[in-house]
């Protein structure tokens, strides 16, 4: 049987004061992409949505070099 996940979601707006608990992720409605907070860090750490990777500039956010 499967489960249903539900996540606390808001705006880049709300997520930037937001401390959110230890471990907690949270989703960004106005980027779609999911946030994980350590409990003290305003904002957390989003992270990074796949589409911004697959598009032409996105090779350079992981470091990847052409030969």
């Amino acid at each position: 049987m499967s489960s249903l996940l539900k996540l606390r979601r808001g705006s880049t707006v709300a997520h930037e004061t937001f401390t959110g608990a230890d471990g907690e992720v949270t989703f960004n409605t106005d980027t779609n992409a999911l946030v994980t907070h350590d409990g003290a860090t305003a904002g957390g750490f989003p992270h990074t949505v796949s589409s911004t990777l697959s598009a032409s500039a996105g090779a350079a956010l992981i470091g990847w070099i052409s030969s």
